[in-house]
């Protein structure tokens, strides 16, 4: 029989989790609206892409957090978390430009010649979005998806994650991805670019929502990992939690 506290712990837990995907299907259902009806949202320096950045930040944030957490609990070093922090660092400075828009300083002549919006940034480079794109997209298809359901179905998968410090993933958060994988990729192939598999990457109608969406997931999982480590004492585990 659950505890008082157990069922306050519970219901905590069930209404997070609840919000968060309230929250997903609410910018999901954007994309299906016409792109007028949600453009003020997806401008240049708007909510979207601000909100992108923000995710960015505070994931790398938290990821320095639970490395230290993890080190103070377990004694063990979690080189997972120092790499996902600049990861997040690095997504988060493209995004905006590493400052540029906000100290106003001018991009180099051999830069600004070779890319496209003439900012102070790599994935708009030519001949290198492409790769940034798909290396990123591939990424996270692998990291959010396919690598998750592997540790859900096959106990030796999961003991790889734990052998190497990798936070398992609550599986709201691996279902949200998922939608946003048909969503906000195949459908936009589909429906602008049913020719063009690169197209899909680049369809700017959807673009800041799409980057702010999975900047969203892939800091929802770390924040989830930090979450139980600070108020269980140990590592999130989808079998006890999810």
């Amino acid at each position: 029989m659950l505890n008082q506290s157990d069922t306050k712990n519970h219901f905590t837990e069930s209404l997070a989790r609840s919000l968060f995907l309230i929250f997903i299907a609410s910018m999901l259902f954007l994309s299906f609206l016409p792109e007028d009806k949600y453009s003020f949202l997806m401008r240049e320096d708007g909510p979207a892409e601000n909100g992108t950045v923000i995710a960015c930040f505070l994931g790398a944030y938290f990821c320095i957090k639970s490395f230290l957490l993890r080190k103070r609990l377990f004694s063990k070093i979690s080189p997972f978390f120092l790499f996902g922090a600049l990861l997040f660092v690095f997504a988060g400075g493209e995004e905006m430009d590493w400052g540029q828009r906000i100290f106003a300083f001018k991009t180099v002549d051999q830069l600004k010649a070779v890319n496209y919006q003439g900012g102070f940034n790599i994935h708009n480079i030519k001949n290198i979005d492409d790769i940034v794109y798909l290396g990123g997209f591939g990424a996270i298809i692998t990291i959010l998806g396919i690598f998750p359901l592997f540790s859900y179905v096959l106990r030796w998968f999961r003991n790889i994650y734990i052998r190497l410090s990798i936070p398992l993933m609550p599986k709201s958060v691996c279902l949200s991805a998922w939608l946003g994988f048909f969503i906000l990729l195949l459908y936009p192939q589909l429906r602008y670019h049913p020719d063009n598999l690169l197209g899909m990457l680049k369809i700017f109608e959807i673009q800041e929502l799409r980057e702010f969406y999975f900047c969203f997931i892939v800091f929802a999982y770390v924040f989830a990992e930090y979450f139980y480590l600070l108020k269980y004492k140990s590592i999130f585990n989808f079998e006890r939690h999810d």
